[in-house]
């Protein structure tokens, strides 16, 4: 059997044509009218419809209680309003010449906070982690928007740091669709 053609009403046609080795088989079409859907209508849902990475090793350093930027940020343009954005990634953190403690770290969409937690205690002087990023936004804009991280001392002493030495933080930016 070879490829069927449908004709448009006023001009142009449409072709189906069967895979090169198929089995017996029945395509069955709706009654009435309306239109079939296409693999990219299906697929729609969850897609990944764009990743944004950004590295950084950029060393950052504070002895404060407020809030500064580490440097690890990406900018991402959403196709779709409906879109998610998921934010993951690790950052490095450590604490030189300190008193147990914790710092806290953010994740900022622009001058939002989206979301702000404790991290791990200095269970030592000198001792430092890496911190994993995860988090999922909606941010219904097509504009350019930015994520990044801060942070800042919550308890003890020493000096915080980000990247000391030049390991590299990374963030990851997806779009997924609605």
């Amino acid at each position: 059997m070879g490829n069927v053609k449908l004709y448009g009403a006023t001009s142009g046609y449409t072709e189906l044509a069967p895979p090169a080795v198929a089995p017996d088989g029945v395509l069955s079409l709706p009654s009435g009218t309306g239109t079939l859907a296409t693999l990219a209508d299906v697929a729609a849902g969850g897609k990944v419809l764009q990743v944004v990475t950004a590295t950084t090793s950029t060393q950052v350093s504070s002895v404060s209680s407020t809030y500064v930027t580490t440097t690890l940020e990406a900018t991402i343009t959403p196709t779709s309003a409906t879109s998610t954005i998921l934010v993951s990634g690790m950052q490095t953190y450590f604490c030189s010449g300190g008193a147990f403690g914790q710092i806290k770290v953010r994740i900022m969409r622009g001058l939002t906070e989206l979301e702000e937690w404790l991290t791990f205690a200095y269970f030592r002087p000198d001792s430092g982690s890496n911190l994993p990023i995860l988090w999922s936004d909606s941010p219904a804009t097509t504009s350019a928007t930015t994520y990044k991280t801060e942070f800042a001392r919550h308890s003890g002493t020493g000096t915080i740091y980000t990247q000391l030495g030049t390991p590299s933080s990374q963030i990851v930016l997806m779009e997924v669709a609605a």
